[in-house]
C-alpha cells in the first residue's frame, strides 16, 4: 500500500492512508517521505503480548486454514471495524475516491453510505524478496539461504499468493 500511495502521489493526487496494524509498526514517517500522509486507526489492534500469544497458539493448534483465518479475523479485524468505519466516513466526506483492502469492509461500507466511488484491492504479501525473510513455504536458512530461496521461488510466484499480511489499509484521494 505504501508503493501504491507513492505512485498516486507522484501522479498528482492528494493521498491519505489509514491503516490498522496488529503490532505497533508505524508508517507515518515513511508515507511522509513518499509524498502522502498516513494515520493509524485502532492500532495496535493487539497491544497485550499475552493476547497475541494466545491467538498464535490457537492458530498453531489448528491445522484447518478456515479455523485459523476465523481466529485471526475475530481477534484482529472485527474489533477494529467500528473505528475503521468512522475514519472511513470522515475520509469519504473529504475525498473523491476510496481504495481499500478487501478485508476492511468497514471502509467499503463508509464509501457506500456516502456515495463515494471506491475500489477494493488485495496485494500478495511477501512478494518482495529479502534476505531477512524467507519465502512462504520455505524454511528459514538465514540471510544467504533466504536470498537463494527467493531467487528460486520467483519461478513459482503463484504459490506465494496464498499468504496474507496483517496490515490493512484504506486510501482516499482528493483532487489537488
Amino acid at each position: 500500500f505504501l508503493a501504491l500511495g507513492h505512485a498516486l502521489a507522484r501522479r498528482g493526487h492528494s493521498v491519505e492512508l489509514l491503516y490498522t496494524e496488529v503490532h505497533d509498526r508505524r508508517y507515518e514517517r515513511i508515507a511522509e517521505t513518499l509524498g502522502f500522509t498516513a494515520r493509524p486507526v485502532a492500532s495496535p489492534v493487539l497491544s497485550d503480548p499475552a493476547a497475541i500469544e494466545r491467538i498464535g497458539l490457537k492458530i498453531l493448534r489448528s491445522s484447518n486454514p478456515l479455523t485459523q483465518g476465523l481466529a485471526i479475523t475475530r481477534a484482529t479485524l472485527e474489533p477494529s471495524m467500528p473505528a475503521v468505519f468512522e475514519a472511513g466516513l470522515d475520509l469519504c466526506r473529504r475525498s473523491d475516491a476510496l481504495i481499500h483492502h478487501f478485508m476492511l469492509h468497514g471502509a467499503r461500507s463508509a464509501a457506500e453510505q456516502t456515495g463515494t466511488p471506491f475500489a477494493t484491492v488485495a496485494f500478495a504479501f511477501l512478494q518482495t524478496p529479502s534476505r531477512y525473510i524467507h519465502p512462504p513455504g520455505f524454511p528459514d536458512f538465514g540471510e544467504w539461504g533466504n536470498a537463494w530461496q527467493w531467487k528460486r521461488s520467483e519461478e513459482h510466484t503463484s504459490e506465494l499468493q496464498s499468504r496474507e499480511t496483517i496490515s490493512y489499509a484504506v486510501f482516499c484521494l482528493k483532487k489537488k
